[in-house]
């Protein structure tokens, strides 16, 4: 192998290049629509690929699975919400955010930032001031 690349012989498969740049373009467009209820089929067919390649792809990029990537945008999304809408109801901010139960939010925030949405809300406020 090391042979070919010093001979200039190795032929590039550009779809493969296209393909991750496309599941690329969806990561980035996802930060901005992660409130819709994407399943994967949705998001296979977003990038025109299978779900294989699309899991295969996203791993390359952000070493997550597609929907754990979703997650994460989420996660992240809810405890911005949670310092700057302090009128919101932690429920509210997680179906805002995409969850369709509070309760599937609050175990995975509490597993992501090791603290409950109330709790990490409480915490960053008090520092705050």
């Amino acid at each position: 192998m090391l042979d070919l690349f010093r001979k200039g012989q190795v032929e590039l498969d550009e779809s493969l290049i296209v393909n991750l740049r496309t599941v690329e373009i969806f990561l980035d467009h996802l930060r901005t629509d992660f409130e819709r209820h994407w399943t994967l089929d949705e998001m296979a067919g977003h990038c025109g690929m299978d779900i294989t390649s699309l899991t295969k792809y996203c791993k390359q990029l952000s070493n997550l699975t597609p929907i754990n990537y979703l997650i994460k945008i989420r996660l992240e999304a809810a405890a911005k919400m949670l310092l700057d809408d302090e009128d919101k109801g932690v429920g509210e901010i997680s179906y805002d955010c995409g969850f369709s139960s509070s309760q599937y939010f609050a175990t995975r925030f509490r597993k992501q930032y090791a603290v409950s949405p109330k709790d990490y809300r409480a915490n960053l406020l008090l520092a705050k001031k």
